[in-house]
């Protein structure tokens, strides 16, 4: 690992130039298909890639307007989808749970617009196929974010990061506290912030280049070419990151 401080921000540049690259370069990725299930995984984290890019390039977007804060959010959600991919990729037959999930929120949704009109016939097939998948799929576990990161060695910490992010999330204390400060000369002892008082932001944008990176590595592992592992070696080795992935031994 190299002793010169890291730019997280020209790291998050560099990864979405990977995406954008491979985008520009190639139609249709070659994705692992052995074992069979391979190819399920590669799709799955495929599609959580694609939103992890659009929320690293919302972050970039927002610290380049030296608006840190609202960025957190998009920073929670890309940990959730770099965790879900690892997670889909590194632990036998996630790809059900994940893919049981889905359809299980899908069929309760059917559900209630069925409920609100029985006519509607389309619902009730839709809900009718949605009910089959669920019984192909089998049961959906590791629906929490949580647990997904309890399974993936090395993931144990994972959570701490999460809960800090999602502190900034939601519209609790915290957010109000940011744009408020004690004043002993205001009537009501406090006045308004012009602007958050944020003294983290830098941690954000790591977090955002380092899931990124994780995400992508992911991604790099389900096409049969591995198109893009030199340079997501490199950043790896550049953050002192993992380059393995894998369950814990509970978990498979």
């Amino acid at each position: 690992m190299s002793s010169r401080p890291v730019s997280y921000r020209q790291v998050l540049e560099e990864l979405l130039d990977i995406w954008d690259q491979a985008q520009t370069a190639r139609t249709d990725a070659q994705l692992v298909r052995d074992p069979a299930d391979r190819i399920r995984v590669g799709v799955i984290v495929r599609g959580l890639a694609a939103h992890a890019v659009d929320c690293g390039r919302g972050v970039l977007t927002l610290y380049r307007a030296s608006q840190p804060v609202p960025a957190i959010p998009l920073v929670r959600c890309l940990m959730e989808d770099a965790v879900t991919a690892i997670w889909v990729h590194a632990v036998e037959d996630a790809w059900r749970s994940f893919s049981s999930d889905g359809a299980k929120s899908r069929a309760r949704a059917l559900r209630e617009m069925q409920e609100l009109d029985p006519s509607d016939l389309i619902a009730g097939e839709r809900l009718a196929e949605t009910e089959k998948l669920l019984e192909m799929l089998g049961p959906a576990s590791g629906h929490l974010i949580q647990q997904r990161m309890q399974a993936i060695e090395g993931g144990e910490n994972w959570y701490l990061l999460y809960r800090a992010a999602s502190a900034w999330t939601h519209a609790g204390v915290p957010i109000v506290d940011l744009y408020t400060e004690v004043d002993e000369r205001s009537e009501i002892g406090m006045s308004a912030r012009p602007h958050a008082s944020f003294r983290n932001a830098s941690a954000y944008i790591a977090l955002a280049a380092t899931y990124l990176l994780h995400t992508l590595a992911i991604w790099d592992r389900c096409q049969v070419d591995r198109p893009d592992r030199e340079r997501l070696d490199d950043l790896t080795q550049r953050l002192g990151l993992t380059s393995t992935y894998k369950a814990r031994a509970s978990s498979t």
